[in-house]
């Protein structure tokens, strides 16, 4: 089936899904969350059924967090909803999740309906196979001042390379149900070169990305870590990522290195402190501050400048390190540097403008710009050093690579 055809019945999908007689919707309220005030609460539906017609085998599955409530921001995110899945706005403001699934069903029937595989078939020759639908609209993340939600939907059929796969992002004010967007940044300009470079490292210099012509997302979504850029399954990347790992092309910004392309205003939405010391959200819990991993990170860079990584009472490393795409023993890594070590006597190494991203309490993520020496030629690596914590309050390397290697390990993965 040609993409054009798959996109159009895709997006009829999930634009007019509704109840028919041969659709049994099985809608369950499974949760409903309600924490403060100023959280945006939501119910939980999810149906899951099985239709059969003349020509077509259907399985769908549509989960929706329904926003409840009579605040700005949750009137807000019922109306996009409506108006991005039925293509109208609504006349009014749909309290009623179940109300919504009813009405996004009422063309169910006419999509799949044997007329429409009876034409595919006549104009693509494939034949009505079984089917996958899956329609949701997700909330992703929320503070005190923002929600953010995505809208994603993606069809393929079994036995066969026929597939869509599209996905949008929604992040709105809570205090006036303004929804962000690019105005959050101060250069568009230098956030479509961030994201250039973050998709080449992530998809490899040689994925097909538009022959690196990548084109800009529809919308940024703000998370707790940073601000994610999310593709379509045919956006970008070839092959289709989403249909290879359910996973859809995206790349993110951490807040701990792209926090100054963001206005003062987006700033002081996402909760980032303006002061240098707090470039991404803290993890709760005792974890040390960020100048305790700084000077973990020059530790290790004293280790190889005074050659002591056989040292083993004292090493950086723990039990088991993945060291650039290899998983090893800390003795192992040990001996590797030693080997590097005393193969070059003139070795030098020193890291700079250092970033910490706090991935959990126990866990801390270090970026970097490593300088080397080696016989009088001077190198730049963006490297990392990921730590963590051994149970009574010993940080050591669990993770150590640079960005050139694991782009290399994965253009030869490919």
């Amino acid at each position: 089936m040609k993409k054009w055809v798959l996109s159009v019945l895709l997006m009829t999908l999930c634009l007019s899904m509704g109840s028919c007689r041969k659709v049994k919707a099985v809608i369950n309220k499974v949760q409903e969350v309600q924490v403060e005030e100023n959280q945006i609460d939501v119910k939980h539906f999810e149906l899951e059924d099985k239709t059969s017609y003349k020509d077509l085998t259907a399985t769908m599955t549509f989960t929706v967090d329904y926003p409840l409530g009579n605040s700005k921001a949750a009137v807000a995110l019922r109306q996009w909803l409506y108006k991005t899945a039925v293509g109208e706005p609504s006349a009014q403001d749909i309290t009623d999740g179940k109300q919504l699934f009813d009405i996004l069903f009422g063309s169910f029937k006419e999509v799949n309906s044997p007329d429409m595989m009876k034409k595919c078939k006549e104009e693509e020759g494939i034949d009505g196979g079984e089917w996958f639908y899956n329609y949701r609209f997700k909330k992703e993340w929320e503070n005190s001042n923002v929600v953010s939600f995505t809208y994603s939907a993606d069809a393929f059929q079994v036995g066969n390379a026929t597939s869509s796969a599209w996905i949008k992002d929604l992040t709105i004010s809570k205090s006036d149900g303004r929804i962000l967007g690019w105005e959050m940044f101060k250069s568009k300009t230098e956030v479509k070169s961030a994201i250039d470079d973050e998709l080449t490292k992530k998809y490899g210099d040689d994925a097909d990305l538009y022959d690196q012509g990548i084109p800009m997302p529809e919308a940024p979504l703000f998370l707790a870590d940073g601000i994610r850029f999310d593709y379509g399954d045919y956006s970008i990347v070839d092959p289709h990522v989403y249909e290879d790992t359910g996973e859809y092309p995206y790349c993110l910004l951490p807040y701990s290195q792209y926090k100054h392309l963001l206005t003062a205003e987006a700033c002081k939405l996402l909760g980032l402190e303006e002061d240098a010391a707090a470039n991404t959200p803290v993890a709760t819990g005792n974890t040390p501050d960020d100048n305790f991993f700084k000077n973990l990170v020059r530790a290790w860079d004293d280790m190889h400048t005074n050659r002591n990584f056989d040292d083993h009472d004292n090493s950086p490393y723990a039990e088991t390190v993945k060291f650039y795409g290899m998983t090893i023993d800390k003795y192992d890594a040990a001996q590797r540097k030693m080997q590097l070590l005393n193969n070059s006597s003139d070795f030098l190494q020193s890291s700079v403008n250092i970033r910490v991203t706090r991935i959990s309490d126990n866990k801390v993520r270090c970026d970097f710009d490593k300088h080397t020496t080696l016989k009088g030629q001077s190198k730049t690596y963006p490297s990392y050093l990921v730590f963590a914590n051994q149970g009574d309050d010993t940080w050591l390397i669990v993770e150590e690579s640079d960005q050139v290697t694991d782009k290399n390990l994965a253009r030869k993965k490919k």
